[in-house]
């Protein structure tokens, strides 16, 4: 049986800590074909503002590292977002790739309201997975809050979300004992 694609937008700095523990467990699991994208690799601005993107169709002005990505982005089906969470949120590599995605987000406005579609079509389900020390659970909202902003602009579906155990004092890497909490959580995936 052949393997389904899966996009994953790795964020971690350390490609194999915990994260990617986490990821390949997930991965094996779902019996998913990967194809892997290290972001704090990418050289990349951060989003200008410009609002370049608005008069072109979504097209983002810089040309860097980020711009085959949005083909990747637009075309995947499956997109794994895996990060390990920073001071209660993003590294700034993976926070400065999810502005640039603004170039994709359709604005409008009715001179009091902007309101925010996409450029692009429906079509990518995605699934984020955060790995972290031992931080206080009030902070995932915020984190989910960002995708979901992100899911509007991109017109992709947010199917679900995992915080790992805290990793500071359970090794993901020799106790599997949270991949059924994992899948539980990605089974709309």
């Amino acid at each position: 049986m052949e393997k389904e694609k899966v996009l994953v937008l790795f964020g971690s700095p350390r490609h194999n800590g915990n994260t990617r523990a986490i990821v390949d467990a997930f991965i094996e699991a779902r019996n998913f074909e990967p194809e892997f994208i290290f972001v704090n690799q990418l050289n990349m601005k951060g989003c200008q503002g410009c609002l370049y993107c608005q008069a072109h169709g979504g097209e983002c002005k810089p040309k860097d590292e980020m711009t085959p990505l949005y083909d990747k982005i637009k075309n995947a089906k499956k997109i794994i977002m895996a990060f390990p969470m920073f001071y209660a949120s993003f590294p700034g590599e993976y926070k400065r790739m999810i502005d640039r995605l603004f170039a994709v987000s359709h604005m409008e406005t009715d001179g009091k309201k902007n309101y925010y579609g996409s450029f692009w079509p429906k079509g990518r389900d995605i699934f984020v997975i955060v790995s972290h020390g031992n931080s206080i659970e009030e902070v995932y909202p915020s984190i989910v809050r960002s995708i979901r902003y992100m899911c509007i602009e991109t017109n992709s579906t947010l199917k679900g979300w995992y915080f790992s155990p805290p990793c500071d004092f359970f090794d993901v890497k020799k106790d599997k004992s949270y991949l059924s909490d994992l899948l539980e959580a990605a089974r709309d995936f």
